[in-house]
């Protein structure tokens, strides 16, 4: 028969407990608790390691991503500042534009044939015309082109088609391509 210590270390909270029922020595005990906590540290700083890593490469990462929206979102207001001169010129002034440049403005045409391709950039101190201050380009300088073909035909066509494209100046990965039709009587977006 067993003792009657032995029946309550056995029930039903011992075995499920983390607490050592065996008899141990002090002098053993202390050798394993020095190696448990060497190792525990060592873990430990593993763990802490880890955890710091994945931190850091979370704010790189985040880093990243606003700078792409920001890029992207300038681009996208830069597209719309040149739909928007466009379309407050009339067919004519557009046409000769798309032609022969706009030296005031530093619009330089370049031609293959019938095809026309007028170029500029947006320093970062461009003003925007919504009136915002100094923020349009941002910290880059954005390449902008628009290209128009048919410009020397006869009727010339109704509506023009104009692609424009706009990049920061080192990043042309992050090109943006819009494709946008002018008429003589007004824009056509699609």
């Amino acid at each position: 028969m067993r003792k009657q210590s032995h029946k309550i270390l056995m029930g039903w909270p011992a075995r499920f407990s983390l607490r050592n029922t065996r008899p141990f020595h002090l002098g053993m005990w202390c050798k394993t608790l020095k190696a448990m906590t060497l190792i525990e540290v060592m873990m430990a700083l593993m763990v802490l390691a880890l955890v710091f890593g994945g931190v850091i490469s979370s704010m790189v990462r985040a880093a990243s991503l606003t700078r792409d929206a920001k890029v992207i979102y300038r681009e996208t207001a830069i597209v719309n500042d040149l739909v928007e001169r466009m379309r407050s010129m009339t067919f004519k002034e557009l046409k000769d534009e798309l032609k022969t440049g706009n030296a005031a403005l530093g619009i330089v045409v370049t031609s293959t044939g019938s095809i026309y391709t007028t170029e500029g950039n947006v320093p970062p101190q461009t003003p925007s015309g919504a009136g915002t201050g100094l923020v349009l380009a941002g910290a880059y300088n954005y390449k902008w082109t628009r290209t128009c073909s048919d410009l020397d035909a006869d009727p010339l066509p109704d509506p023009l088609r104009i692609v424009l494209n706009v990049w920061p100046e080192k990043l042309e990965s992050k090109k943006i391509t819009v494709v946008t039709y002018i008429s003589a009587s007004g824009l056509i977006n699609k």
